[in-house]
């Protein structure tokens, strides 16, 4: 039996890559999450660190997103 990588583990990667989408991070951090749970349940997928670097890069970038956001609008006074 084969095992496959977790399609949440990758998608959760690929979003934590995608940060300068809005709100996209915040998909990482779920679907990271998700995966995590399912890899755990089911012995036939692999993918765990997919997941864990997805869901670290996407909290980091959520992160640099709403610092980002409270430093426009802490500058510009909007």
């Amino acid at each position: 039996v084969k095992q496959r990588y977790s399609k949440t583990a990758v998608a959760s990667l690929v979003c934590s890559l995608l940060f300068f989408i809005p709100l996209v991070p915040l998909a990482a951090i779920m679907l990271g999450i998700i995966s995590l749970i399912k890899i755990d349940k089911n012995p036939l997928l692999s993918g765990k660190i997919l997941a864990i670097v997805g869901l670290v890069l996407g909290t980091l970038f959520s992160f640099f997103n709403i610092l980002g956001i409270v430093a426009y609008f802490g500058v510009f006074n909007v």
